[in-house]
């Protein structure tokens, strides 16, 4: 499994499955919505339950067909506003704060 930072963790942000297609999609942190084709149900439950989403990609569906989902029917706005709200619960979930996109400002009173 390649090295990684813990700034960049974890790769995936949200996920889903679509039972009849067999297809996981995945969105990772830098936006991008992928597909990974013919997973098993059984598959599906085994990506769900493990703690490292990315190991599992990488050591299981990244052997399947696999490639960019496919989001032109889905509006750029909410594209961004599905990544922001899963991220965010996300960070909330690990306990930490969601980036706001602009640095803090600094609020204490200067010593007299």
């Amino acid at each position: 499994f390649p090295s990684h930072d813990t700034l960049s963790y974890p790769r995936t942000v949200a996920a889903g499955y679509d039972r009849d297609r067999e297809v996981i999609t995945v969105v990772f942190r830098d936006g991008t919505f992928y597909n990974y084709y013919e997973v098993s149900p059984v598959q599906w439950q085994a990506f769900k339950s493990r703690v490292s989403k990315g190991k599992y990609i990488y050591q299981e569906l990244d052997y399947h067909p696999r490639g960019p989902a496919n989001v032109n029917s889905i509006p750029a706005y909410a594209r961004q506003s599905l990544y922001r709200l899963t991220r965010a619960l996300q960070l909330k979930n690990q306990g930490k704060k969601p980036y706001s996109g602009s640095k803090k400002q600094n609020t204490k009173r200067p010593k007299r």
